[in-house]
């Protein structure tokens, strides 16, 4: 018999996949049993992106009108929220358009586009549209690997038919934004965090 070994995108899909799965593990685990659940409670889960800004006009109005409400914010990768939201383990989402979400309502709050960076001499420096494909030759910096963009760029990645080779993770947008501007890589981020960034 002979054994069967996975590419290196196949182990990076696996180790993606884990983290999705964790992550719904954790809401499952943080949410009361349907019988017991508080209906005042309400759990809004957010991609990086959308946490990355200040969530207090999502939340203030609720919070404000309805005294006993309570909302729990959490960050959640958009693939990984459609799917709490299809069981019913998350009642609001804050996802990226890029997500299939049949069988929900979905209303648009307004752009919030992801930008690509990459060393002022790049190739691809100055483009305003790139296919994942073709970011996929390059090597990474992440902002921070375990966070809900980067399992969703991973599997952007995924279905573009590879894998994201991440040079480095590092936990701040000023510290990716320092690295790519030394040549050390590319990355993409959300497009307010770049401009708002201090480099």
């Amino acid at each position: 018999s002979r054994g069967v070994t996975a590419t290196s995108a196949g182990q990076a899909l696996a180790r993606h996949a884990r983290l999705v799965f964790q992550q719904l593990d954790v809401l499952a685990r943080g949410l009361a049993p349907p019988g017991d659940a508080d209906p005042a409670h309400v759990l809004l889960l957010g991609n990086s992106s959308a946490l990355a800004r200040p969530v207090a006009h999502f939340i203030a109005t609720p919070l404000l009108h309805h005294p006993g409400a309570r909302i729990t914010v959490r960050e959640s990768a958009s693939e990984v929220t459609v799917h709490a939201l299809h069981a019913g383990a998350a009642h609001v989402g804050i996802i990226s358009d890029a997500v299939h979400t049949g069988g929900l309502e979905v209303r648009e709050l307004g752009p919030d586009p992801l930008a690509l960076v990459t060393h002022r001499d790049h190739p691809l420096a100055g483009h305003t549209a790139t296919a994942m494909t073709t970011l996929l030759a390059d090597e990474w910096i992440a902002w921070d690997q375990g966070s809900a963009l980067f399992t969703h760029l991973q599997m952007q990645a995924f279905r573009a038919g590879g894998g994201i080779r991440c040079k480095a993770s590092v936990p701040t947008v000023d510290a990716v934004l320092a690295l790519v501007a030394m040549g050390a890589g590319i990355s993409v981020l959300p497009e307010v965090l770049v401009q708002a960034s201090a480099l």
